[in-house]
């Protein structure tokens, strides 16, 4: 009985994430937070770097 339910749970929940909502709302999310701060730290840091480079290199 136990794993009949844990089973319907599963399959409820697999449901849930296949449907459009939940999808679009996961892709959302990590689109416009993680992603775009992960890209902008690694902007910054790669400008930062290149142009210390940069001044290294004339002086």
């Amino acid at each position: 009985m136990l794993k009949h339910n844990q089973h319907n749970l599963l399959m409820q929940l697999g449901e849930l994430y296949q449907s459009s909502v939940l999808k679009q709302m996961v892709v959302i999310v990590c689109q416009s937070s993680v992603l775009k701060s992960l890209f902008d730290c690694c902007i910054m840091t790669f400008s930062m770097f290149f142009t210390d480079n940069q001044e290294f290199e004339f002086m």
